[in-house]
């Protein structure tokens, strides 16, 4: 009876440890399996998500118009493509995250073009009357989210500013969002804030004047020097705003292969 009294504690630490190195790790390898197979279900699920928009579209391509479906995704005219371009091109160049683009319908100017019937014949000797139209200027609004570092949205709002298309900017949101660090993320400090910013912009833009071939002919090819004076003095670059440390990362490392 002693000798089971004095075992018997013995026998259970032994076993305890037994537990402790076998089971344990066990159950922990099962854990692992467990949440990725948890993971690899979200994966699958994505991947079903997609499945079903692309038989969507399909369905869409194959019994709808596609003209009309292909109106959908893709700008209708020339400036629009060209408002997208030059947004997405900044927005890469700022190394800025582009959340979402959308165009609303354009606003129509408030005066409409001036028509003025022209006595001259057309170009093809047919005898009917040019019509003169003098364009106005027309908007487009565009809504625009992206997501970046302060640095990075800086960059970003001053190139928004000297786009190649005319633009104001009607209204501006601005949010901070704490991003947690990622164990691959060394070089980032942990809790980072992103900014996320929210803008609506009105792009104008021109229609395509239409003169008769006699006003044509009669075109003033003198250069108003004072006028391009002034719109270079308005360019400017970014780097007129950045730090001093960011404008030298902009010109990048040496080439080490290159010889001096």
């Amino acid at each position: 009876m002693r000798l089971k009294t004095l075992f018997f504690p013995i026998v259970l630490v032994i076993s305890f440890f037994i537990g402790f190195g076998y089971v344990w790790p066990e159950a922990m390898k099962i854990k692992d399996m467990n949440e990725k197979k948890i993971e690899k279900q979200k994966t699958l699920e994505n991947i079903e998500a997609k499945k079903r928009l692309i038989l969507q579209a399909k369905e869409k391509m194959s019994s709808g118009d596609l003209g009309v479906f292909v109106k959908d995704y893709l700008p209708e005219r020339r400036i629009e493509e060209k408002i997208i371009s030059n947004i997405s091109y900044l927005a890469s160049d700022s190394n800025i995250s582009l959340l979402d683009i959308s165009m609303t319908d354009s606003g129509k100017s408030q005066s409409k073009p001036a028509v003025a019937e022209s006595n001259a014949t057309t170009i093809s000797g047919m005898g009917s009357g040019i019509k003169n139209i003098d364009p106005v200027m027309e908007s487009i609004p565009v809504k625009v989210s992206v997501s970046g570092t302060f640095q990075q949205t800086k960059v970003f709002l001053d190139g928004l500013q000297r786009l190649p298309i005319f633009n104001n900017v009607d209204s501006l949101s601005i949010s901070k969002k704490a991003t947690e660090k990622k164990s691959d993320e060394n070089d980032s400090p942990a809790g980072e804030d992103s900014l996320l910013v929210d803008a609506v912009i009105n792009f104008g833009y021109m229609g395509v004047s239409k003169i008769s071939e006699s006003e044509a002919s009669s075109l003033s090819l003198n250069i108003d020097e004072e006028t391009i004076k002034g719109l270079k003095g308005y360019v400017s670059t970014k780097e007129q705003i950045l730090s001093p440390a960011l404008a030298g990362e902009k010109g990048g490392r040496t080439n080490p292969f290159l010889v001096n």
